[in-house]
């Protein structure tokens, strides 16, 4: 067993939009079903271009497993993505000697109970990204919506976190918890990357939100 990481890079978000539809969404299959490849999960950076960071349009796979047969299986699909003009290149960079597994890895980094509930959930939303990715084309599902006629009460990838938690028994206050502790991650992380000040704006404009829908409720108003 070893590990490694696989960086794919493109020349633009489209293509690493595309990478997604037209490779990933059916190599995932091969994956799980392959003897090399014990786990895994992949992030996207393209989002990251905006900011002052080394991430550019890029898809990290992060995988336990033998890389030596995944590349000798894969390569030659990369080649042909790369003929395509989707795939600008790629790199390996392999864990050993030091690697032990990445459920170790993960609770080092997280601890031991975050670590392993890491190391679980990572894999089923890959996944699941993977699926919607398919499902809609590599269409931009959005992450609220907008509110319209058509769409009285917007729909987005926002309602993703509340499908899951109502459909595994969480209630009203585990999911605003998660939405509360989802809000300061990721201040705390755009803070990082982009700014105290940008954090700051994003924050403020939350904290309106949750006033207005307080007076809302102080009314007897319907929040929306």
């Amino acid at each position: 067993m070893a590990g490694a990481t696989l960086q794919f890079e493109f020349d633009d978000r489209e293509r690493e939009a595309e990478f997604l539809v037209a490779y990933l969404a059916d190599a995932w299959d091969r994956f799980e079903s392959a003897d090399w490849f014990d786990t895994g999960w992949f992030w996207r950076y393209g989002q990251f271009d905006e900011y002052d960071v080394d991430y550019g349009p890029s898809v990290e796979l992060v995988l336990e497993g033998n890389p030596d047969e995944l590349l000798e299986a894969e390569r030659g699909r990369w080649a042909t993505l790369q003929e395509d003009r989707i795939l600008e290149s790629w790199t390996l960079e392999r864990y050993e000697p030091e690697f032990e597994s990445l459920l170790a890895q993960q609770r080092d980094a997280k601890g031991e109970v975050g670590g392993e509930l890491d190391y679980r959930l990572k894999p089923l939303t890959s996944r699941f990204a993977l699926e919607m990715a398919q499902a809609f084309e590599g269409e931009r599902v959005p992450p609220v919506g907008r509110e319209s006629e058509a769409n009285p009460t917007p729909i987005g990838v926002w309602v993703v976190v509340h499908y899951v938690m109502l459909q595994n028994g969480y209630d009203w206050y585990d999911e605003i918890d998660a939405a509360s502790k989802a809000i300061r991650n990721r201040c705390r992380s755009l803070s990082h990357y982009g700014g105290s000040e940008r954090a700051l704006d994003a924050l403020r404009e939350v904290v309106d939100d949750l006033e207005e829908i307080a007076d809302d409720l102080e009314s007897g108003t319907e929040p929306t």
